[in-house]
């Protein structure tokens, strides 16, 4: 739960509210164009969808299979690592795919779409071994807190395998749905720069012809061809009803 909670819920919420631009608004005038240079920096930083995937994906996976996990639960420097950098792991991975707040690379929202599918499906894999694995997380840490009541220390990390699982994959539905939303926009104010891009050029291509015909004397302008003059009965008769040879067999010439 704990998890769930620091490395998805509490960076998505600190995302939607713009940091780096409050930041930005309170940082004295002398400090904004350094923040602002950071930003844009081209370096491989957060802002590359595949650093920002690894950093919303590793963190849990190092917790409970390294020794971070045992130290947390029994160190509180380790316990107030583990809160502070799991935030800082998702605000790392929020903060590019929101784009709410000023971002070196600009990425079209249909990506984070793509990445938040992997990130359920590394979830799922996690949740997966936590339940079903034989490995027991840090047996001897259980063991020591003589715990008369609840369920055994297997079960315990099976429900929480499970709640990881789960509870992973519902925090991130809210996210899934602001990245389709910008999706829409996007698509909406791209459609709406095509349109006034083709009106601009339609517009400029009437005002050269009306210039250009302006410019033109009347005398020198293009004239349609005439149309053909209308011709008489006798040049429209077929010629065979003329021929002497022919005349008689079609009824035609005098008798």
């Amino acid at each position: 739960m704990q998890s769930v909670v620091l490395l998805m819920v509490v960076p998505l919420l600190l995302a939607m509210g713009a940091p780096v631009t409050v930041l930005l608004e309170a940082a004295p005038e002398r400090f904004r164009s350094g923040i602002r240079a950071a930003l844009q920096g081209r370096g491989p930083g957060a802002d590359v969808p595949a650093v920002s995937t690894v950093v919303l994906i590793i963190p849990p996976w190092l917790l409970y299979f390294t020794a971070w996990y045992r130290l947390s639960l029994t160190t509180d420097l380790w316990n107030i690592v583990f809160h502070v950098a799991f935030v800082l792991f998702g605000l790392a991975y929020y903060w590019p795919r929101l784009q709410l707040d000023p971002v070196g690379r600009h990425y079209h929202p249909l990506l984070g779409v793509v990445i938040t599918v992997a990130e359920v499906i590394f979830d799922a894999a996690l949740g997966f071994i936590l339940v079903f694995g034989s490995h027991m997380l840090v047996p001897d840490y259980w063991a020591s807190l003589h715990r008369p009541w609840g369920m055994s220390p297997r079960t315990d990390q099976s429900w929480g395998g499970a709640v990881l699982w789960g509870l992973g994959d519902i925090a991130g539905v809210p996210f899934l749905v602001a990245l389709i939303i910008r999706v829409v926009r996007e698509d909406r104010i791209e459609t709406a720069k095509v349109d006034r891009r083709l009106d601009e050029e339609a517009a400029a291509r009437t005002a050269a012809q009306s210039t250009e015909a302006v410019a033109v004397p009347e005398a020198d302008r293009p004239r349609s061809p005439a149309a053909p003059a209308p011709q008489d009965e006798d040049n429209m008769r077929p010629w065979w009803l003329d021929d002497p040879n022919l005349a008689h067999r079609f009824g035609g010439g005098e008798a």
